[in-house]
């Protein structure tokens, strides 16, 4: 039983590491530290009613390189229910004023 649980875990967080690492390239952010920290982990049950791990997950990202914001990502079982982000400072770009 350990084993497997371990197998599960070791899973979710390689899940969760790469789906936010997509959100922040998605959004031409940067992920910061290559990683995720489980923040929590409990039982909840799915929509069919079965019980499942819910994990949340932090991660951290910058979007101006000055100041580090932080995400969150949740799994329900192996599948991602949602991503959670701080709200982020876009850099300024120059735009030609007439």
């Amino acid at each position: 039983m350990a084993i497997a649980y371990w197998a599960s875990a070791t899973r979710a967080v390689e899940l969760a590491r790469k789906k936010s690492q997509q959100r922040c390239r998605d959004l031409n952010l940067i992920h910061l530290d290559d990683s995720v920290a489980l923040k929590r982990i409990h039982l909840q049950r799915n929509r069919q009613g079965h019980i499942e791990l819910l994990r949340e997950y932090q991660f951290e990202f910058i979007s101006d390189g000055e100041q580090r914001y932080s995400g969150e990502i949740i799994l329900s079982g192996n599948t991602m229910t949602d991503i959670i982000m701080e709200a982020y400072r876009t850099p300024d770009h120059d735009v030609d004023r007439q």
